[in-house]
């Protein structure tokens, strides 16, 4: 396992993240950090921060949104789901929540 931290966005090394993918292009975006925010707060704060959809693109990486929330009773399917990507990209929010997901 290889991990590329930044606490905020790509940072100024995203030229270091290109080089742990090596080919790989695909990413799965997980925000379930954000999970106990109600509806409107959530959305509130999706519209006002940076895409991460939108950076990854810009690196030549297609990402897909992967909600944890769809595979609670589902481990075996979340593993194989993981399979189809290069990297896993998690947002922040509330750790426990997230570990919870």
């Amino acid at each position: 396992m290889r991990l590329f931290l930044s606490s905020s966005r790509l940072g100024e090394r995203a030229g270091s993240l290109l080089a742990l993918l090596g080919s790989g292009t695909r990413a799965a975006i997980i925000e379930n950090g954000h999970d106990l925010l109600a509806p409107a707060e959530r959305a509130a704060f999706e519209a006002d921060r940076p895409d991460p959809a939108a950076d990854l693109a810009a690196l030549g990486i297609h990402s897909s949104p992967l909600d944890l929330r769809h595979y609670f009773d589902d481990p075996n399917s979340l593993r194989a789901r993981l399979r189809g990507f290069d990297l896993v990209w998690v947002g922040g929010g509330n750790v426990f929540v997230l570990r919870h997901a």
